[in-house]
């Protein structure tokens, strides 16, 4: 393998190891599940916060490292001038990721909760979205509206499939 030359060798051995064959990559999935659930406003503050970072002996929350400019920090979920929040009981979701040949597609179902107070089983979906990574690798142009009932209503069993599986009885 002429490109294992630029590899570290610990990535070079792990790539050795792997089957060459077709084959072996025949059996591998062609999709990733992915559930996410909202746990915390987590809010972020650019105004009033100390930047007394002591970078680069420890992690500093500054954009602008060597002067210690641009810094953020964390304040309580009280909203002040200067804070914004990162989360929101809106962002709990789940996704499959379709690495088909010629599709490269992410479609996910979200459903505002809060999983402390109540389970969220994605029976009461807010919101429904689908890219195509391919040609929107930014995931800016949500194809959902553009998109038939039927290729919908396989998308969404195809996830609750993968939402109700464990172990081997997942596709």
């Amino acid at each position: 393998m002429e490109a294992e030359a630029e590899l570290p060798e610990s990535v070079a051995w792990h790539l050795r190891s792997l089957p060459a064959s077709a084959e072996a990559a025949a059996g591998w999935r062609r999709e990733l599940f992915m559930e996410y659930y909202y746990v915390d406003y987590n809010t972020k503050c650019v105004k009033n916060c100390s930047n007394a970072s002591a970078y680069p002996s420890a992690d500093s929350n500054c954009g602008d490292l060597a002067n210690k400019k641009d810094c953020w920090c964390s304040k309580e979920q009280t909203k002040q001038e200067g804070c914004y929040y990162t989360e929101s009981p809106a962002n709990n979701f789940i996704a499959l990721r379709d690495f088909e040949e010629g599709h490269h597609l992410l479609y996910s179902e979200f459903q505002t909760g809060e999983l402390q107070k109540e389970p969220i089983e994605f029976d009461n979906v807010d919101f429904v979205e689908l890219y195509n990574i391919t040609s929107d690798p930014w995931q800016l142009r949500n194809l959902i509206s553009k998109t038939g009932e039927a290729a919908q209503a396989a998308m969404h069993q195809r996830l609750r499939d993968w939402y109700r599986c464990h172990g081997a009885s997942c596709p």
